[in-house]
């Protein structure tokens, strides 16, 4: 015969180990859930602007990183081949917009070198992407203008 005592073991659920694997789930789906958000997860320091604003259009985003490695979204591409990637998601949407990201340490040529690409692909919209300044940070106009004053 069964004893009354010997079902009360298997009538608790433990609930312990199934907490841990909730937060560890949690956790997993912050960590890939901020990278998303983030943008593309590609490492760059933007240049920092006092005008800087969001853009909340249809976009592609082109990177060059401080290595001058080029990608659009998260796809690393060659000079080359951004013509055609860029012109491929011109043709799921006319109105798109493209922002480029730059490392603010690349050179000047290579900035203009992946907008003339954009431009020749078709894009009509095209910006910058900057951080937004604080208010204690002074621009070199501000601190020319200070000095001359």
């Amino acid at each position: 015969m069964h004893n009354q005592s010997d079902d009360s073991i298997f009538a608790d659920i433990n609930l312990v180990p199934f907490i841990d694997v909730c937060l560890v789930l949690l956790l997993i789906f912050m960590i890939t859930a901020t990278m998303i958000v983030a943008g593309t997860g590609i490492d760059i320091k933007l240049p920092k602007a006092a005008t800087a604003q969001t853009q909340e259009q249809m976009e592609v985003v082109v990177c060059i990183t401080d290595k001058k490695k080029i990608y659009v979204g998260a796809k690393e591409v060659d000079i080359k081949n951004l013509y055609a990637e860029v012109e491929e998601k011109l043709r799921e949407n006319e109105n798109l917009v493209c922002i480029i990201s730059a490392d603010k340490t690349i050179s000047y040529d290579k900035l203009i070198e992946v907008l003339d690409t954009v431009r020749l692909a078709g894009v009509e919209n095209i910006a910058l992407a900057a951080e937004l300044k604080k208010d204690d940070e002074t621009s070199p106009l501000s601190a020319a203008v200070e000095v001359l004053e």
